[in-house]
């Protein structure tokens, strides 16, 4: 991790390297989609059992809704337990037709929000934190395989080490995917 000061922001939470004899992770997920309201959320885990400092436990989880405005849905593929493509029902496009009418596809437009939550200040002699972070977005898929994505996120730290403080982030970024 880099100082402070020095041209990168550190980690908001992060234990570093801890030496351990023996550890364990476990998790779990759920799903549920319903036309084109969907809910999703992930708990994981881990026991350490550090050389110095005895067990530890950390945790961190995360749930997330989204809701298709154009009335698609997050196709699940069971068999492989993941979210697949979202194919939108028309592409986006724009053209004019010979008799000059504009004819046009929207694409497929998703507004999501999501809580996120880790714990890693099980330790004392660890004090790396524990952070919570609210994000909502939009998500416009043009095509099956291009996705554009707009977001803001609200991340509130507590932190032993550096104190506690707040950020907000704002992110657009577009996607290829094939």
């Amino acid at each position: 991790m880099t100082a402070i000061g020095e041209g990168t922001v550190p980690f908001f939470v992060d234990t570093g390297q801890i030496p351990a004899s023996d550890f364990q992770e476990y998790g779990a997920e759920w799903a549920w989609v319903n036309g084109p309201l969907s809910f999703q959320a992930e708990f994981a885990c881990a026991n350490v059992i550090a050389d110095a400092g005895g067990t530890q436990f950390y945790h961190s989880g995360y749930a997330y809704v989204s809701y298709f405005l154009t009335g698609e849905h997050r196709p699940y593929e069971r068999k492989r337990g993941r979210v697949d493509r979202v194919i939108p029902f028309t592409n986006f496009f724009c053209v004019r037709s010979k008799d000059c009418d504009v004819c046009h596809g929207l694409g497929a437009w998703e507004i999501a929000a999501r809580w996120a939550y880790i714990d890693l200040d099980q330790s004392p002699n660890i004090g790396a934190g524990r952070m919570n972070c609210y994000t909502v977005g939009l998500n416009w898929y043009l095509t099956p395989y291009f996705r554009t994505m707009a977001n803001i996120t609200f991340a509130d730290l507590d932190n032993n080490t550096f104190g506690n403080s707040d950020a907000q982030v704002y992110s657009m970024r577009a996607a290829f995917d094939w």
